[in-house]
């Protein structure tokens, strides 16, 4: 009985001191109101809708503009505000880890999620598979799925709709290809993929805002768990199915197949590293998950702002017309490269509407930070949807769509760490390249066939919380033949 009462109190004193320490360590730092002990700020979570979520995310980081503690139970995050900070985490080589809740993810053999020593591995070998030249050779499928988009739209001509799904099968297709290899008869299965895929992700969104679901033994009694392993289940037997059959491809040197992405992970002598199934499998989970959700977002939500400012498309239109009158002439690196205006267009996009809102790092060494020091296994959060809309960054028109603000090296005016759609510093996303480029060539071919039109403003759109920024609504758009 006296050793039971001990342990009990021994526990209550651990828990005391874990609490109490970082209050004291961090008191200079403000933090999230309201805060009780052992809970932290958990009631702010409690019970909100996920456009409640979204918003209680964005004012933190509003009302805080250097650094604020969030806390998750006893578990102190700090937020990062500030884009001197932002980059000094960002670029410290004691800050390339990922933190315990992208594990949550389950793909952590692959270079989202992966521990630094195997991502530094993973990345060093993969640089060359995004290459410019390797880039160049997609062109012509980027081009022949954005055909395809402009063919489907042809039959909603005059007709407000949600473009979302529709850009979410090209992109399928898009990354499908380009990635996999996939061939149009398996485009119901790779779409069955996604989806559960982003169910999986739902699932760890939910339980990255649900401090009693970081501890693994009590999320493996809930709901969420079967539901995360069923899916997860139905996408490894999908893609072990897609790897042994590109494996026999490869090795049959069939002729005319183009290289893609999961070929590049085959390719031992030109990667100078050897990938295990696990580890090429995890990868193309990003590339499939990631690259086409976000490459849908992103281009909806470009065909949205382009009709909810016409003079800003007309503009769009009249450089396309200028370089590309035609369709008979396939696009080239060059010929993208000239689209300044279009460019700038997209890059305020991102700016205004990051398709990847927030990021995390955690440190494997102690870093000092605005005069904190903060201990080994320290936390850091980024909301680059907030960053992008900070006036003491962008100046007073920050909320405004100006895409001027990046021609003519505008932006060399803000902080280079001001503007992250893609992240920053050595983990940045290995595929921005890749994105720009299939985002220009749909924007080229959608352009150049519809005006867009919208009875929604800037001001009606709003988001709910989640690993990608989330329309509440509908993206609603009426094409127009021009």
């Amino acid at each position: 009985m006296l050793i039971t009462e001990f342990l009990i109190l021994l526990s209550i004193v651990l828990v005391f001191i874990k609490l109490v320490k970082p209050l004291i360590q961090f008191r200079s730092i403000p933090y999230v109101r309201p805060w009780y002990p052992l809970v932290g700020n958990v009631f702010l979570f409690l019970g909100k809708t996920g456009e409640q979520l979204f918003d209680q995310m964005n004012s933190m980081f509003a009302q805080h503009d250097r650094l604020f503690l969030l806390w998750f139970g006893i578990r102190p995050v700090v937020g990062v505000s500030h884009p001197e900070f932002i980059r000094k985490v960002l670029t410290s080589r004691a800050c390339l880890e990922k933190p315990f809740f992208y594990r949550f993810s389950r793909i952590d053999q692959g270079l989202w999620a992966a521990k630094t020593s195997l991502w530094r591995s993973q990345r060093k070998a993969l640089n060359a598979t995004f290459s410019p030249s390797i880039l160049k050779n997609f062109i012509p499928t980027f081009e022949t799925f954005s055909k395809q988009l402009v063919d489907k739209l042809h039959q909603y001509e005059g007709s407000t709709i949600d473009i979302l799904p529709i850009t979410s099968a090209c992109t399928l297709r898009m990354i499908g290809r380009t990635t996999m290899g996939v061939d149009e008869n398996d485009e119901m299965e790779i779409a069955k993929f996604v989806s559960n895929m982003d169910k999986i992700t739902e699932v760890v969104s939910n339980r990255f805002l649900s401090v009693h679901l970081h501890s693994e033994q009590i999320y493996r009694m809930t709901q969420l768990y079967e539901r995360e392993t069923q899916c997860r289940k139905e996408c490894s037997n999908y893609t072990m199915k897609v790897l042994k059959e590109r494996k026999r491809k490869v090795h049959m040197e069939l002729p005319g197949l183009q290289k893609v992405f999961i070929d590049q992970l085959l390719d031992e002598c030109a990667l100078g590293r050897s990938f295990s199934d696990t580890e090429i499998i995890q990868n193309v989970y990003t590339m499939l998950a990631a690259g086409s959700e976000t490459t849908a977002r992103s281009i909806s939500y470009a065909c949205l702002l382009l009709a909810i400012y016409p003079d800003i498309q007309e503009k769009v239109y009249a450089e396309i017309m200028s370089l590309l009158s035609d369709d008979i002439h396939p696009l080239t690196t060059a010929t993208l490269a000239e689209l300044t205006y279009m460019e700038a267009f997209l890059k305020e996009c991102h700016r205004l509407y990051p398709v990847a809102p927030y990021i995390a790092r955690e440190s494997t060494e102690s870093i000092e930070l605005d005069g904190v020091c903060f201990p080994k296994r320290s936390v850091f959060i980024f909301n680059f949807f907030a960053l992008h809309r900070s006036s003491a960054v962008w100046g007073i028109d920050s909320e405004q769509f100006n895409p001027e603000r990046f021609l003519n090296e505008q932006n060399g005016e803000h902080h280079a760490f001001g503007y992250l759609p893609f992240s920053g510093g050595q983990r940045n996303c290995i595929g921005q390249r890749y994105a720009m480029t299939s985002l220009k060539v749909m924007l080229i071919y959608l352009i150049r066939y519809f005006r867009m039109e919208t009875h929604l403003r800037q001001e009606d759109l709003r988001f709910s919380f989640g690993m990608m920024l989330e329309l509440s609504s509908e993206c609603l758009v009426r094409f127009n033949k021009r």
